[in-house]
Order: C-alpha cells, then structure tokens, then sequence
C-alpha cells in the first residue's frame, strides 16, 4: 500500500480520514476505482501508518482555525474559553463518528453564554447608575429645601450644604 501513486495514495488516506470508510469498503473501493486487490491486514498497516497522524494533524489544523475564529469575532472570549472550544473541536474533529454540529451547538452555547454575561454586567451598570441619580436628586432636594428655607442665617445654610454633600 506504501507504494501506490500519489493520487491513489492520498484518496485511500481520504477515504479513511475524511469518510470514514470501513475497511471493507475501502477493499471495494480500491478494486473499483484502482483496481487494487490487497487483504484487510495491509489496510491496517496503511492506517497505522499514514491515516492517524493524518488525521491527527487535520484535527489539530481544525480546531486551530476554529479557535482563531472565535479569536477574530465580536465575541470577546476569553483565552481559556477559546482553549475548551479548540480541545472540543479537536475532540469532534479526531472521532470516527465525528458529529460537527455538537461543536457549532458548544459555540452557540458559549457565544450565548457570553451575551448573557454581557447583558448581566449591563443591567448591573445600569442599576449602579439609577441608584447614584437617585442619590444625587435626594442631595439636589434636601439642598433645595435649604435654599428655601428663610429662617436659615448664610453661616447655618453653608453648614447645611456641607453637611449635605459631605465637604468639611
């Protein structure tokens, strides 16, 4: 099998790596296509050999585009986030009966887990800001009320102010 032409070659390793084939199918497949006749032993061999680092390599070049892509969206994640995404896509890349939509289901789960996160920290923001309005118009009115208060000398009413927005 080390010695088949280059075409026939990276096809057999294809058919291994990209579709799965079963060894039997690949037999089929060889005396089909090729006409190459050869035993299920041989296959093995060839697997061992050039398939699993094949697709070793392929998975690691997968999750590795995977994980720039997410690098390069307008998602913000995190490193350590980005890194479960690569381990997941490799994981799905490298199974025999790898199932590429659980990784687009991990990635949409993430992405939506982050836009919470981001909508939490907002609506967190947000109430933040209510409460320091809501601070600073009860100040604005207890100022008011010293304002108008008649009874009040300059000194009590700058004693007042002071008081009221904590100076001195």
């Amino acid at each position: 099998m080390d010695n088949l032409p280059v075409e026939q070659f990276s096809a057999l390793r294809d058919w291994f790596a990209v579709e799965n084939l079963t060894y039997e199918k690949a037999l089929e497949r060889l005396a089909e296509e090729f006409g190459v006749e050869t035993s299920a032993g041989a296959l093995v061999k060839f697997y061992q050999r050039h398939v699993v680092g094949f697709r070793t390599r392929k998975a690691r070049d997968f999750a590795e585009e995977v994980g720039q892509t997410f690098r390069e969206s307008d998602n913000n994640f995190d490193e350590a986030t980005i890194k479960l995404i690569e381990q997941r896509a490799f994981e799905q890349a490298a199974a025999n009966d790898a199932d590429i939509d659980d990784l687009v289901s991990l990635a949409k789960i993430l992405g939506d887990t982050r836009k919470l996160q981001l909508q939490r920290d907002k609506l967190e923001i947000e109430k933040r800001r209510v409460t320091l309005l809501e601070k600073k118009a009860a100040l604005a009115d207890e100022a008011e009320t010293v304002a108008k208060d008649e009874n009040l000398t300059p000194e009590e009413r700058e004693r007042r102010y002071k008081e009221i927005f904590g100076i001195g």
